[in-house]
């Protein structure tokens, strides 16, 4: 059965989506159409153009039913875009995060159960092994730290011109590192009360917060996270006190380190876009449903914007 397919941004964040879309269909032997709706003329990689059924600069000019529409433009179009698109597909990818700010999902009447939002880190070795831990031997408190320098993210581009530095495309730390909120609340649990603080402190040339730090009681654990845009080592690691031991969980070297036994789990990391996709194939096939909700992606927006 041939599968048709929308992707709504092609970017880089689009493209990956579309390599591993169509590695993930080689491996099923799964043909499609692929389309594709896009806001500027820019040359497409050779192999790409080749694949592309047909093209489309509004949302209005599409007559067609997806099985599966990927809403990978900036953050800040989202919302616009799935309300154009209401009711032309079975199956939804949202990149994350879901939105820029709070909006009514209701309105948009996405698909029950086949609506996924970006959330790859649930995917990642290290994160799963964590989830272990917690349930058999429980975490009084964790700190999660994600700290890059921004204008290293992409070579080769300006910084300032990228989506991150500006907030009317829904860019800052807040938006852009919401998988460290997103794993802590899958691995915790919702939080009782939260607190958080998020500005621009840094020289940075951007009108988005580059700092945010939050305190959260969750019913397992007291939980603290950092995020920021100006670390110039980049860093992405949960740290875990638990009853007997100090766990130290890189998630860039796949590893989680015992301090107080001086030992050392390594898990790798895996293809995390990768693992994701093949979960979102499960479900435009009906083999699974969702495992990231729009519902709880919104959530999660939620406690990021401190609301």
């Amino acid at each position: 059965m041939t599968r048709s397919f929308l992707f709504c941004g092609i970017g880089s964040i689009g493209l990956r989506h579309i390599g591993n879309l169509r590695t993930v269909t080689r491996e099923r032997n799964i043909p499609f159409h692929l389309d594709v709706l896009r806001s500027s003329d820019r040359s497409l990689p050779d192999d790409l153009g080749g694949m592309i059924r047909d093209s489309y600069r509004c949302a209005q000019e599409i007559d067609r039913h997806y099985d599966g529409i990927f809403i990978t433009n900036p953050t800040a179009l989202h919302y616009e875009t799935l309300s154009a698109l209401r009711g032309k597909a079975d199956s939804v990818f949202i990149e994350k995060p879901i939105f820029e700010c709070l909006h009514d999902l209701e309105q948009l009447q996405l698909p029950k159960d086949r609506t996924y939002v970006a959330a790859p880190m649930r995917y990642h070795p290290v994160l799963l092994r964590i989830g272990e831990i917690i349930r058999d031997t429980g975490v009084l408190s964790a700190r999660a730290t994600c700290s890059s320098y921004l204008p290293d993210w992409r070579p080769g581009t300006d910084y300032r011109e990228s989506y991150s530095a500006h907030r009317k495309l829904g860019g800052g730390v807040t938006l852009d590192l919401i998988h460290e909120l997103d794993y802590l609340f899958w691995l915790f649990g919702a939080p009782d009360e939260l607190y958080c603080i998020r500005k621009k402190c840094s020289q940075l040339e951007i009108d988005t917060d580059d700092i945010a730090v939050y305190i959260a009681d969750t019913p397992c654990a007291v939980l603290s996270v950092h995020l920021d845009y100006f670390g110039r080592k980049p860093q992405r690691k949960l740290e875990l006190w638990c009853h007997n031991d100090v766990l130290t969980a890189d998630l860039l070297e796949g590893r989680i380190h015992s301090l107080c036994q001086g030992t050392a789990e390594s898990l790798g990391i895996a293809d995390l876009h990768l693992e994701e996709m093949r979960h979102f194939i499960d479900v435009v096939t009906g083999l699974a449903v969702s495992n990231h909700s729009a519902e709880t992606a919104l959530r999660v927006l939620k406690l990021a914007l401190g609301v």
